[in-house]
């Protein structure tokens, strides 16, 4: 079983594979770890960005939270919201849904009530 890090060793170790490539760094739910959990690791992302000596993009998911919105206005980023793209979204299930009807891929579920 690995061991866990702790977050500086996770930092090392990213910016040890930053030396030869490249990344993006992915963070979903970044309002479910908490005040702490969110300073602690907008703070170590801060470090990577800065001593990385190769690109690196971060993506964070994450409700509406301002706090994070506000930790992150210093920052070049772009913030989406859900209803800006929900007419993609909404094109999208329509096409899955319909593709399940064709192809009977799909499950019926009747409720009883009281």
């Amino acid at each position: 079983m690995p061991e866990n890090l702790e977050l500086e060793e996770c930092v090392k170790v990213i910016l040890e594979l930053l030396e030869t490539n490249p990344a993006i760094i992915i963070i979903d739910a970044l309002d479910e770890c908490g005040p702490a959990g969110m300073q602690d690791l907008l703070e170590a992302l801060h470090s990577i960005i800065r001593e990385s000596n190769n690109v690196v993009r971060v993506f964070i998911s994450s409700r509406d939270d301002h706090d994070l919105v506000y930790r992150l206005a210093q920052t070049p980023n772009l913030y989406i919201r859900a209803a800006d793209n929900m007419e993609d979204i909404e094109k999208f299930v329509i096409s899955r849904v319909e593709e399940a009807i064709i192809k009977q891929r799909f499950f019926v579920v009747r409720f009883r009530t009281k």
